[in-house]
């Protein structure tokens, strides 16, 4: 078995660098490196026991997760890498992810931090990061979001909307409090469209929201949406609660 160029450890607990560095993995190992991938999806998996196989990398690439709390297993890594003098990596995945504050023990010793390809991102990452590598890398997981294999004629089919229905897709945060001011905004919208009959509201669940299922209803009644159709799109529900909350 031929020998890897290099092994790298990827290590993330949020949703947006798991999903990043799923395909990087695959793109390293096309080119010959090894790849450990330490990719908790949001709590979805839980932490390893031990860091066994990263003692082994030449270097790691760490997402920047969220909170303190959720960004545990990437500030320990990069306290691990420090101490071994092992180049590590930071992965901002969108705006401004650079200048969390959890993150700022680390910010004179990580050896480069991947951004988003704008001007003012790589200028702002590299005041906060004096002495790293600024890589404009952007987020390879944004072109899926505009490259569906499915039509929309298909998609409206399939959970049973018209073509000339009005649709609204609310993409719903981690905070309840935040979903709530959202959805108000959106009750707002659906108030001002010319036919209200036709609107059809969907919410689509972030994966690292601790209310689900009960938040999304306590909302729909919070912000007096009943009078919509509306459905849940979320991984994790089962598909008899991908129906209709209310229609």
């Amino acid at each position: 078995m031929k020998r890897p160029k290099k092994l790298i450890g990827l290590v993330a607990h949020d949703m947006a660098p798991c999903l990043a560095f799923g395909l990087l993995a695959v793109a390293l190992v096309k080119k010959g490196f090894g790849v450990i991938p330490v990719l908790l999806k949001a709590g979805q998996k839980s932490a390893p026991d031990n860091w066994d196989e990263l003692l082994a990398c030449d270097s790691v690439v760490i997402g920047m997760s969220s909170s303190p709390e959720l960004a545990q297993a990437e500030t320990s890594v990069a306290n691990w890498a420090k101490e071994k003098k092992v180049p590590f990596f930071f992965y901002a995945d969108t705006f401004g992810v650079y200048g969390r504050e959890w993150f700022a023990p680390f910010r004179g010793l990580a050896s480069g931090i991947f951004v988003l390809d704008y001007p003012e991102e790589i200028q702002a990452a590299r005041e906060l990061f004096p002495n790293a590598l600024i890589i404009p890398a952007g987020n390879p997981t944004h072109l899926a979001y505009f490259s569906h294999p499915i039509t929309r004629k298909e998609i409206r089919r399939r959970i049973g909307f018209g073509t000339d229905d009005f649709v609204i897709l609310v993409s719903l945060c981690k905070s309840q409090a935040l979903n709530f001011e959202l959805l108000k905004a959106v009750r707002l919208g659906v108030c001002m469209t010319r036919n209200r009959r036709r609107t059809k509201v969907v919410f689509s669940l972030h994966p690292g929201d601790k209310n689900w299922p009960g938040g999304v209803q306590e909302a729909d009644r919070s912000v007096n949406l009943s009078d919509h159709h509306l459905l849940v799109s979320d991984s994790r529900a089962s598909d008899s609660f991908r129906i209709a909350l209310r229609s």
